[in-house]
């Protein structure tokens, strides 16, 4: 009867500690999974609370001009991009000592200032979390279940018995961002950029114009979008595949492209998987859901 009264005690103590752990996961962190972008609540510079969108298009990371204002945060320098409508652009940019997740933070040299004043953005929004922030983890990221996952060493190996680990390209004109090798109706080949920040997978022009879309294109659905005060066209249709690396592949597919569009897999490819980004080892791991 004592021996069956310790088990007891043992199972229920055993119950108890597996529920602490459950609850006490502090490496995983909410995920909203909003009009086919993530959002995450973080902070910047450690008292600064809100949203932002995850985006591993995004070479820098970015901040609004008010979150930066708040903290006496001062560009120091001023370098040209292009927005996905192929539009030139000037960012500020400035040293963040603290971005942070969850309990997971770093600081960031050159983060982009953006005034965001005249958008329809939500107050609390702070900003986008890039390819500078993503490279100093290992992040899973898990639509179905909206979660975003900062791995050990022991989930990360449970995840590669059963994933697809596909290898990174890095550019070195961008090198924070990655790039992958896809395939288009199961022919045509090319890098396209593994980029959480657009919701709809986008063909390049170039590879648009090449399977011979622009030839219907007064058929194909158009839409105007205002990214960083810039508007463009964007054409969506269907295409028969696309595939990474030849070897994770969806059918009958809808994407987008825009004219000097680059190629972008976005999130109606991406949460088909749950997909976990290690930009030190240079692979992204690919678990069916």
């Amino acid at each position: 009867m004592k021996w069956r009264k310790n088990s007891l005690l043992i199972i229920i103590l055993f119950a108890f500690l597996s529920n602490c752990q459950k609850q006490d996961k502090k490496n995983i962190i909410d995920l909203k999974y909003v009009s086919g972008v993530l959002i995450v609540n973080g902070k910047v510079g450690g008292s600064i609370h809100g949203m932002f969108q995850i985006d591993t298009g995004a070479s820098s990371s970015m901040i609004r001009k008010k979150v930066a204002d708040k903290l006496n945060i001062v560009p120091s320098e001023q370098r040209q991009g292009h927005d996905p409508g192929g539009k030139t652009f000037i960012a500020p940019m400035a040293e963040v000592a603290s971005i942070s997740i969850g309990d997971y933070g770093t600081s960031l040299p050159s983060c982009v200032i953006v005034n965001m004043q005249n958008q329809n953005v939500p107050e609390k929004f702070l900003g986008l979390i890039g390819s500078d922030f993503i490279k100093n983890f290992i992040i899973t990221i898990d639509y179905k279940k909206k979660e975003l996952i900062f791995e050990d060493k022991q989930s990360l190996n449970n995840r590669l018995l059963t994933g697809i680990k596909i290898p990174i390209i890095f550019n070195k004109n961008a090198p924070n961002i990655p790039y992958m090798n896809v395939t288009i109706n199961d022919s045509m080949n090319g890098e396209y950029i593994f980029d959480t920040g657009v919701p709809v997978t986008h063909l390049s022009y170039n590879d648009f114009q090449a399977i011979g879309l622009t030839k219907d294109i007064a058929n194909v659905q158009k839409k105007s979008k205002n990214i960083l005060g810039s508007k463009f066209e964007t054409f969506y249709t269907d295409i028969s595949s696309f595939a990474i690396n030849d070897s994770l592949r969806i059918r009958n597919f809808k994407i987008g492209t825009c004219e000097n569009c680059d190629g972008l897999i976005g999130n109606n490819f991406l949460s088909n998987f749950i997909v976990t980004l290690n930009y030190k080892e240079k692979y992204i791991l690919f678990n069916k859901i």
